[in-house]
């Protein structure tokens, strides 16, 4: 005997006649029922934010470069002592 499982029942379902009208009522509840989670201005926010946020850590790490190379020049020319000789 072959096991039950809840997917065999989908064979039971018997074909039935729809009014005209009811694809067009299920598309209007759906299309009244859509909402949106932002507005675009709200969209446009957090996307110019989130651009301003990564231009600012790509200078901080251009800045923190240059400033790196800056102490190893003064670095090695404070450790000869021989400047101006």
């Amino acid at each position: 005997m072959k096991p039950y499982h809840p997917i065999d029942r989908l064979s039971q379902i018997e074909k039935v006649e729809a009014p005209n009208h009811l694809f067009e009522k299920i598309q209007s509840r759906i299309g009244s029922q859509k909402t949106e989670n932002f507005s675009i201005g709200m969209s446009y926010a957090i996307a110019a934010s989130i651009a301003l946020f990564l231009c600012l850590n790509i200078s901080l790490i251009v800045f923190k470069e240059n400033t790196t190379n800056k102490m190893n020049l003064f670095t090695q020319l404070n450790s000869n002592n021989d400047l101006y000789k």
